[in-house]
């Protein structure tokens, strides 16, 4: 069967919307096959937002632009993780070496994390160079933003890395992490007990306020039935979170007037205030935390104990193929 002219129309439109796919795909794979798992110094500066994600970097010679949140100055150890040949730009997935050390407020204690950085470098290349495969010119573009080693010791004495390494944790740190987690232990309790007091007065002020009205008596029974329903049980969390807090409701259709579904509305309350209140007091005392002894928190510290490096000593060298050399 002949195609007709408009498929054929389609599939020339699409050539011409993707021509440099295939070649891009090409000469990607053959830049991979150069750099991936490279140790490099970056000669720009750049940008990280320290998480899960590589930040972009936008890269043009030996400028950058990116709007991470930490700064890094030109000479970071890195390592290329994947390469990616878009039709005008190759696209860099490294991780910084060294972890950042980043201080955070809780309550009256200073705590730190050592952060894993990662950084995308997105390096401007033109377009012809892509579509012609010139797997040497944009060798050269990565070798402006980049200085390629054969291995990760090697890159490391490179006088072109700047020397950063994560900061030392204070020498005080240990104690700092015992007086937060005393301090933390605290807060919860004095978060229940509080509740509990509270709960408690509640209970002394719902008995004495029951009145023996038909009307009262009734929307006591309807907050009774509406607190059994919503209850959280005896997970400490949701029992914090319910508290005291009585919904808002509008009373039944049929009332006689304003005064009676006041009455009701009374009633209501006080009935879903009882089992709110008794609820707690049955179960938040079980929610109260133990308060770490010290020995305890110097073993967890030091279980989750974090090297400000990783181990290199078992790593494989990388050797780069003989045409392309180690460039310093």
């Amino acid at each position: 069967m002949r195609a007709s002219s408009f498929t054929v129309a389609i599939l020339l439109s699409a050539l011409t919307l993707f021509p440099d796919t295939p070649r891009a795909g090409a000469v990607g794979a053959d830049l991979e096959s150069r750099w991936r798992g490279a140790w490099v110094i970056l000669n720009p500066a750049v940008r990280s937002n320290c998480d899960a994600r590589h930040t972009n970097n936008r890269i043009n010679g030996r400028l950058s632009q990116s709007k991470g949140r930490f700064n890094f100055p030109e000479g970071e150890l890195a390592q290329v993780k994947k390469i990616s040949v878009q039709r005008s730009r190759i696209d860099v997935f490294l991780n910084l070496e060294e972890r950042l050390l980043t201080g955070r407020q809780d309550g009256p204690f200073t705590l730190y994390d050592r952060l894993d950085c990662r950084v995308e470098l997105e390096i401007e290349a033109p377009r012809q160079m892509v579509k012609q495969k010139d797997t040497e010119g944009l060798d050269g573009l990565l070798l402006v933003a980049m200085n390629r080693h054969i291995a990760y010791r090697e890159a490391r004495d490179s006088e072109m890395w700047n020397g950063r390494v994560c900061e030392d944790l204070p020498d005080d740190y240990p104690e700092t992490l015992f007086q937060h987690s005393v301090w933390q232990a605290e807060q919860v309790n004095a978060g229940i007990d509080g509740v509990l007091t509270r709960s408690f007065d509640a209970l002394v002020e719902v008995s004495a306020a029951v009145q023996n009205d038909p009307d009262y008596l009734e929307g006591f029974g309807h907050g009774v039935d509406l607190a059994r329903a919503g209850l959280p049980g005896n997970k400490c969390p949701a029992l914090m979170r319910a508290g005291l807090t009585v919904p808002g409701v509008k009373p039944p259709h049929g009332l006689a007037d304003d005064a009676t579904a006041n009455r009701w509305r009374k009633g209501h309350h006080d009935g879903f205030l009882y089992i709110r209140a008794v609820n707690l007091q049955r179960y938040l005392p079980a929610c109260f935390v133990p308060v770490p002894q010290r020995q305890e928190v110097a073993d967890r510290g030091e279980s989750g104990s974090e090297m400000h490096s990783r181990d290199h000593s078992q790593e494989p060298v990388t050797t780069p193929s003989a045409s392309e050399g180690a460039s310093r």
